[in-house]
C-alpha cells in the first residue's frame, strides 16, 4: 500500500548524516587522523550502530521528525566545514573562505530547524578562538550568531502549560537529574533502571581504569578529536536543555524514541574518543585498545538483545499509517484511526486535490474499476485467509465498512503486501496488511505467527451485494487471489 512519503524524508536525512560523518573521515585523512585497519573498522561499526540503531525508530518512520534529524546533520556539517576552513587557511586563506560560509549557513539551518541549533554559535566561536582563526572569521561567527539568536528569541512566547524551566528544576533538582540520566542512558538500556545503573557503573570503572589515562593520546588525531569533542558538547548541551524544559513532564518522557538519536550520537562521540585515544596509547598501555574494542562489542550485543522491541514498535506504527492511508483513499474516514497518526483534520482535501502523499500513487486510479482490468485473478489455492469482522462506520464523508481479518500468501510463504475489496466485481475498497497475529491456522493443522492481520475499508455497498476480499500477491505483475466473501443484508 502507498504510505506517506514524509517518512522516507526522515530516513533520508538520517542517511545524509552518515555522509557527513564520512566527510569527517576524509578531513582527517587529509590532515592528521590516520584511522586505518582495526581502528577504522571499529570506529565505522560504532558509527553505523549509533546512526541506525532501531531504538530511534520514530525519527525513521515519522515525517514530522525531520526537525529532530536535521539539526544533528547540519551541526555535524557546520563543525566539519569550520575545521576544513582552519585546515585550508594554513595553505590558502582565499580558498578557505567558502568553508566558513558553509559552516555559518549550516549553523543557521540547524538553528531554524530546532531550538537546540542555537547552541552551535558559542561552540563555533569558542573553537574559532581556540584554533586562532583570523579575526574576521571569529567576528563573522559571533556577529551572525548574535543576530540569529536574537531573531530566534524575538517575541518568543513560552507555552503557558509549561512551568518556568529554571525555577522548576531548582525546586526539584533530583527530578532533573533522574530525567537527564534516563535521557542519556535510555537508548542503551531497555531492561529497566537496574540495567541502566549497571551500565553506568561499568562505564565509570572502565573510564577510570582505561579512558582517562588514555585521553592525552587524543593529540594523535587532533583535528578529528576536536570535531568529536565539539559534537559531544553539542549533543550533551542538547540533552541538558531538553532536561530543563521537559523534566516536568515525567520520567517516561525522557525515553521517547525521538530523543534517542541525540543520546546515541553523544555516546558515539564518547566511544570514538575512547577507541582513538586507546589505539594511539598502545605503546604505553598495551591492552587498552582491546579493552575499548571489547566494550564496544558488549554494547553491540546489548543492542542486539533489545532491538526487537523498537522494531516491533516501528512496524506497529507503519501499520497504523497504512491503515490511515487506505481510510483516506477509500473515503471512509475512520476518525479514531486518523487521530492516532496525528493527521491534521482537513489536510486530506488538500492532499487529494494536489495528488500528494498517498494520493500520488496508482491506488486512487484503481478504485472504481472492475477487478480483472487491474489485476490478473489467480486460483484460490495460492492464498488463504479469513474475514473476521464487518463493522459499519459513520464518518464525516458518509457510511462505510471496516473489514478486518488475516491473510497468508501460500505460494511465497509470507503475508501479502495488501488486499483489495470488491463490490459486485468492482474495486471499491482497499486494505493494509501488517497487524501482528499469533497462532493463526493457515492450512490444515499448520499455524503461523507474524504480521498477517489486515484492516480494510469500503464504502457501504447496496443491500444484498457480494463483498469479496482479495490478496494482492507479489510478482512481476501483482496478481489478485480471492480468499473471503461477505454478503450484505437486504
Amino acid at each position: 500500500m502507498p504510505v506517506s512519503r514524509a517518512a522516507d524524508i526522515s530516513a533520508g536525512q538520517h542517511l545524509c548524516h552518515s555522509t557527513a560523518a564520512s566527510g569527517i573521515a576524509e578531513l582527517e585523512h587529509a590532515s592528521v587522523g590516520g584511522w586505518r585497519g582495526a581502528l577504522w573498522r571499529s570506529g565505522t561499526g560504532l558509527v553505523a550502530f549509533c546512526l541506525f540503531f532501531p531504538t530511534q525508530w520514530e525519527n525513521f518512520t515519522w515525517g514530522f521528525q525531520v526537525c529532530f534529524v536535521l539539526p544533528q546533520l547540519l551541526a555535524t556539517l557546520s563543525f566539519v566545514a569550520l575545521l576544513l576552513h582552519y585546515s585550508k587557511s594554513q595553505q590558502d586563506a582565499t580558498n578557505a573562505t567558502k568553508f566558513l560560509v558553509i559552516s555559518i549557513l549550516a549553523a543557521l539551518g540547524a538553528t531554524y530547524s530546532l531550538a537546540s541549533g542555537n547552541l552551535l554559535w558559542p561552540l563555533l566561536a569558542a573553537v574559532a578562538l581556540y584554533l586562532r582563526l583570523r579575526r574576521g572569521a571569529v567576528l563573522s561567527l559571533v556577529t551572525v550568531g548574535l543576530i540569529s539568536t536574537g531573531l530566534y528569541f524575538y517575541h518568543f512566547v513560552r507555552p503557558g502549560h509549561h512551568p518556568h524551566p529554571i525555577l522548576f528544576n531548582l525546586i526539584a533538582p533530583l527530578r532533573a537529574l533522574k530525567f537527564g540520566a534516563a535521557y542519556l542512558f535510555g537508548a542503551l538500556a531497555h531492561r529497566g533502571t537496574y540495567a541502566a545503573a549497571l551500565i553506568v557503573l561499568a562505564g565509570a570503572v572502565i573510564a577510570i581504569i582505561v579512558f582517562f589515562p588514555a585521553l592525552p593520546y587524543i593529540r594523535g588525531f587532533r583535528v578529528f578529536g576536536i570535531q568529536l569533542v565539539l559534537m559531544l558538547l553539542f549533543w550533551g548541551a542538547t540533552a541538558a536543555i531538553t532536561t530543563l524544559g521537559r523534566s516536568h513532564a515525567g520520567l517516561w518522557y525522557a525515553d521517547v524514541p525521538r530523543y534517542h538519536t541525540v543520546a546515541l550520537l553523544f555516546w558515539c562521540c564518547v566511544g570514538l574518543l575512547f577507541l582513538g585515544s586507546t589505539f594511539f596509547a598502545r605503546p604505553r598501555m598495551r591492552y587498552s585498545f582491546l579493552v575499548a574494542q571489547g566494550s564496544v562489542l558488549l554494547i553491540f550485543l546489548e543492542g542486539a538483545g533489545t532491538a526487537s522491541y523498537p522494531i516491533a514498535e516501528a512496524r506497529h506504527r507503519a501499520f497504523a499509517l497504512n491503515v490511515a492511508a487506505v481510510s483516506l483513499l477509500t473515503g471512509v474516514y475512520d476518525v479514531p484511526q486518523l487521530d492516532a497518526v496525528y493527521l491534521v483534520r482537513g489536510a486530506e482535501r488538500y492532499l487529494q486535490a494536489n495528488q500528494l502523499s498517498v494520493f500520488s500513487g496508482a491506488a486512487p486510479s484503481e478504485l472504481g474499476k472492475p477487478l480483472e482490468y487491474v489485476f490478473p485473478v489467480i486460483s484460490f489455492g495460492d492464498c488463504t485467509g479469513a474475514l473476521e469482522s464487518f463493522v459499519s462506520i459513520e464518518g464525516p464523508s458518509g457510511r462505510g465498512l471496516r473489514v478486518t481479518g488475516w491473510v497468508w500468501d501460500i505460494k511465497h510463504q509470507q503475508p501479502p503486501p495488501s488486499v483489495v475489496i470488491t463490490t459486485d466485481g468492482v474495486i471499491r475498497g482497499l486494505g493494509a496488511v501488517g497487524q501482528w497475529r499469533s497462532g493463526v491456522r493457515v492450512t490444515g493443522p499448520t499455524t503461523a505467527s507474524g504480521y498477517l492481520g489486515y484492516v480494510g475499508y469500503v464504502p457501504e455497498p447496496p443491500p444484498g451485494s457480494a463483498v469479496n476480499v482479495y490478496a494482492v500477491l507479489r510478482s512481476r505483475r501483482p496478481t489478485a487471489c480471492y480468499f473471503a466473501t461477505k454478503v450484505t443484508q437486504e
